[in-house]
């Protein structure tokens, strides 16, 4: 049996391994599907590009310096997340960047996203 090497991989071959690697990181930090840890993962696995994903953390971080960070400011952030990413689920998919966020580096984020 030949012993193949990383180089012998196509370059589609090396991100879906790096791409599964990740996700199994994820996983052992506890990350579940409503709460991701990464948002570049998160943006990776939903082919969110990294503009979308650097304006929607700025509009957060403005956010959280404007609001209380309670429930009720939940639709100021979906309002952000809408103008970015089409979805057919806005609010999850703003709890997911919340989530995300919160973990780093938009660390005033944690108590609305939990």
């Amino acid at each position: 049996m030949k012993t193949h090497t990383y180089q012998d991989l196509s370059d589609d071959e090396r991100m879906t391994l790096l791409q599964g690697a990740l996700e199994d990181l994820e996983n052992v930090l506890g990350a579940t599907p409503l709460t991701p840890i990464s948002a570049n993962l998160l943006c990776l696995k939903y082919g969110i590009s990294i503009h979308a994903r650097d304006k929607i953390m700025l509009a957060s971080i403005r956010l959280s310096g404007h609001y209380k960070l309670e429930f009720s400011d939940f639709p100021e952030y979906r309002k952000v997340v809408e103008k970015y990413v089409t979805t057919n689920n806005p609010d999850q998919m703003t709890l997911k960047f919340l989530s995300s966020f919160a973990n780093f580096p938009v660390y005033q984020l944690q108590g609305l996203a939990k």
